[in-house]
């Protein structure tokens, strides 16, 4: 985090609450909505009384070491899945998170693409108040945080990436439309082996290799 002045001495003790858990970080973010105008386009991140099957989802993905989300659309998931990986990386030391998605631009649009207003996990973490912006270096599909060497990185569908590397988080975004999506699971199963998370999620498209995970 940003260096703290003494004058802001009481931010030391939310920070300490939101180092152990996301749910008190929650109330300090916001989203976007491309379809509203203006200000009603920035968004508070919604609060478990507001939209539970979020927070449901969120704690999920905590829980649970390999995860398969199938979801509609409009309904937050993404952005829920955004905020935690956030959260992870800028919270916690040395992860490396891979946003995936069927094209790299897709994928960017997660992290980091142009500049932080474009894409989701840029765009929460640069309207933050300030006690809580990180130290964040960025590039395209990239999102280093130095304070934590936390990095995550928005890469396109395919397992060849996922098994160059030791990921402590693979995230699928629209999983059931990525024709690689299997070799993608079978290259992550040795970072969850030793002991990555592993979460897709997708609205539903029948027959793709996540329907039959979801059927076993």
């Amino acid at each position: 985090m940003k260096q703290i002045q003494f004058e802001d001495y009481s931010w030391l003790v939310r920070i300490w609450d939101m180092e152990k858990s996301p749910e008190a970080f929650a109330p300090y973010v916001v989203t976007k909505d491309e379809n509203a105008d203006g200000g009603e386009s920035v968004r508070p991140f919604p609060l478990r009384s507001e939209k539970p099957y979020v927070w449901d989802a969120i704690d999920e993905m905590q829980r649970e070491q390999i995860l398969f989300l199938e979801k509609s659309r409009q309904l937050f998931i993404t952005w829920a899945v955004c905020f935690l990986m956030l959260w992870v990386c800028k919270f916690q030391q040395n992860r490396l998170v891979f946003m995936q998605s069927k094209k790299e631009e897709d994928a960017a649009n997660l992290v980091y693409n142009v500049e932080p207003n474009q894409a989701r996990m840029s765009f929460m973490e640069a309207h933050l108040p300030e006690p809580l912006k990180s130290d964040v270096i960025y590039s395209y599909g990239k999102m280093r945080v130095l304070d934590t060497g936390s990095l995550a990185w928005g890469i396109p569908e395919g397992g060849d990436q996922i098994r160059s590397y030791t990921p402590s988080w693979v995230i699928s975004d629209e999983a059931a439309f990525q024709p690689s999506f299997e070799q993608a699971y079978q290259a992550a199963r040795a970072a969850i082996r030793g002991g990555a998370h592993f979460v897709a999620v997708s609205s539903a498209n029948g027959g793709a290799y996540m329907q039959e995970l979801l059927r076993r």
